[in-house]
């Protein structure tokens, strides 16, 4: 499986080696880390599931070239993960820009939006009946408004929702001292 990758790996050393390093300051080095190492394998990963083996050394190729000065190793400052947050750069950018103080099933098209928002939001409905919420602590899961049911053909709740209980949250239903689903409030 990884020799089927490897040509990855081999790739982005090759693109990597070929940048000087001497002369760039830590921020300078993350630029083309971030916009060229890391987009090299997007296109395989989105057909196929990249096997851990195969992305350790790509990332231990690529902390290398950020903390290292010229051939020798350099001292690792902080640590990858905390660099390279798994939610993306994009991802808080539309968050911050089309759904701020809500969610995805509430975000709408808004004025002057991109062509990628535009071709997300068509397809929201499709992408809305698939996605379930995980409950967590309830604190941010609308009961009426939210899929949260594992209901597979029906994840919405179906009984009719009193005006009063618009706002109502899925932490109502807990019963806190057990961390478990109040009864009497559910067959209320």
């Amino acid at each position: 499986m990884e020799a089927a990758f490897s040509y990855i790996e081999d790739k982005i050393r090759q693109r990597i080696g070929s940048w000087n390093k001497k002369l760039l300051s830590h921020a300078s080095k993350e630029i083309p880390l971030k916009s060229v190492a890391q987009a090299m394998p997007t296109f395989t990963m989105g057909v196929f599931l990249l096997p851990v083996s195969v992305c350790t050394p790509i990332e231990r190729t690529m902390n290398r070239y950020l903390w290292g000065s010229g051939t020798d190793g350099g001292i690792h400052w902080k640590a990858w993960q905390m660099l390279f947050k798994p939610e993306s750069l994009v991802a808080r950018v539309y968050k911050a820009r089309y759904y701020p103080k809500g969610s995805f099933y509430e975000a709408n098209l808004g004025n002057n939006s991109s062509f990628c928002w535009r071709s997300i939001m068509a397809a929201k409905c499709l992408i809305c009946s698939g996605v379930r919420r995980r409950i967590g602590d309830g604190e941010t899961t609308l009961i009426w408004a939210h899929p949260w049911m594992q209901d597979e053909q029906e994840p919405m709740i179906q009984t009719e929702m009193p005006p009063q209980l618009t706002d109502a949250r899925v932490v109502g239903l807990i019963d806190q001292d057990t961390c478990s689903w109040d009864y009497s409030i559910l067959t209320d």
